[in-house]
């Protein structure tokens, strides 16, 4: 989501698709460090202080990389692209699905 454009169009998507408030999830996939895993956190703190989202995480074989799976109920479109967003802000995020 490069532009308020395509944020708009992606919202538009997201209430064509889903009934919200509901649960999404969110992969991400970064460098295994903890601030990696930290970052992800404090990102849902910082909109969601009271949430406590489903959070789990696997190490590649290599222990390079973890992917990290947040599961949370979100209350609207805007909520999804406004956590995309400080996700993508993560150091060490490879990629975010």
């Amino acid at each position: 989501m490069k532009d308020a454009t395509n944020e708009a169009e992606y919202i538009e998507k997201l209430n064509a698709a889903h009934e919200f408030p509901t649960m999404f999830t969110f992969k991400l996939i970064g460098k295994n460090d903890p601030e990696f895993e930290d970052g992800a956190r404090d990102a849902i703190r910082t909109m969601y202080p009271d949430l406590e989202p489903s959070i789990t995480r696997r190490e590649s074989s290599k222990g390079r990389h973890v992917a990290v799976t947040v599961v949370m109920l979100v209350p609207n479109a805007e909520a999804v692209v406004a956590l995309y967003r400080r996700f993508n802000a993560l150091p060490g995020l490879h990629m975010l699905m």
